[in-house]
């Protein structure tokens, strides 16, 4: 007989099929070691532009070829060869909010993979095998939670699980404690097994994985980052950070060797808006003068942000 996760992806898939559904393109190489999870096909890309096959890379040809501008950086995290023996500590996933029923959350990743479709361009999926979709959301089925999927052989987005994580407090503070929302990069250059907090009192982040996102000419210092202490385990599932992503920490270190291992490649590269200062965040990419993409070295994660608790449940953002 059937076990209730066996039914529960079939009637994901089932769903999204019936929708009209379809894949994202091929990616080059089919992820060896895919864990077996639902395959989530996804619903049509909502942009303007119209769906191009995986090989066509130039379709925002008619998108402003702004070059990439460097924008000066911060002072850079402190960088430590091996975490303090208290922050590697076996640690326990953090307690939930309320236990989530496992049918229930493949049915919301079903969702989610929809919405990723709406979100992500056309034309920046063949350059990403790993999608990170983060509700920054108060409340809802989806709020303060993380759904990870990678795209197989077949293109399509496959779930592989999803966790409760802490985004921003979302008030003024000593800083506006705000965590962004679009789509974001991650930035190769600063991945740290441990970071410090020049704003927060020198907080430790381990296994840190900054945005590669600018914001007032400087990059900015969000990051997903693991949970370290009692008290910032206790708040999981809820807004408690200063504005970085905190996950729990035996994720976090899975995820950054992951990424360093496995997702490294050229990626495209965002325009900036140099009257603000500010990295685009919705995945319009800089051309050269011959029309393409330009490109550069990085990973092939992208990570979505969202202010959105769900389709269950009542939100003004949409």
């Amino acid at each position: 007989m059937p076990s209730l996760r066996e039914l529960a992806a079939a009637a994901i898939v089932a769903s999204v099929a019936m929708s009209g559904a379809i894949a994202f393109g091929p990616r080059d190489q089919a992820r060896a070691t895919a864990p077996a999870a639902p395959r989530v096909a996804i619903a049509p890309l909502a942009r303007p532009h119209p769906v191009k096959p995986v090989t066509m890379v130039s379709v925002l040809i008619a998108e402003p070829r702004t070059k990439p501008v460097r924008p000066r950086a911060i002072a850079r995290a402190v960088s430590q060869p091996h975490l303090p023996q208290d922050a590697v500590a076996a640690t326990p996933l953090p307690p939930q909010i309320a236990a989530p029923d496992p049918a229930m959350l493949a049915e919301e990743a079903g969702r989610v993979a929809t919405r990723v479709s709406g979100k992500v361009p056309s034309s920046l999926v063949p350059y990403f095998d790993t999608f990170i979709y983060v509700s920054k959301a108060s409340s809802g089925p989806w709020a303060q939670r993380l759904f990870l999927f990678h795209k197989n052989a077949e293109g399509t987005l496959s779930f592989e699980e999803t966790f409760s994580v802490s985004t921003g407090r979302e008030k003024s503070e000593q800083y506006f404690t705000a965590t962004p929302t679009g789509l974001f990069e991650l930035d190769v250059h600063r991945f740290f097994p441990m970071a410090r907090s020049a704003k927060w009192n020198d907080a430790r982040m381990p296994w840190a994985m900054f945005l590669n996102y600018a914001y007032r000419n400087q990059m900015a210092g969000v990051a997903l980052h693991a949970a370290i202490g009692g008290h910032e385990l206790a708040m999981m599932g809820r807004r408690a950070s200063g504005g970085c992503v905190r996950l729990p920490i035996a994720k976090a270190d899975l995820l950054y060797h992951r990424f360093l291992r496995e997702e490294r490649g050229q990626v495209p590269v965002f325009t900036f808006d140099d009257a603000r200062g500010t990295t685009n965040t919705a995945g319009i990419t800089a051309h050269d003068e011959k029309g393409d993409i330009v490109l550069a070295d990085g990973v092939r994660v992208l990570v979505i942000i969202d202010n959105f608790a769900g389709v269950a449940a009542q939100s003004p953002q949409s």
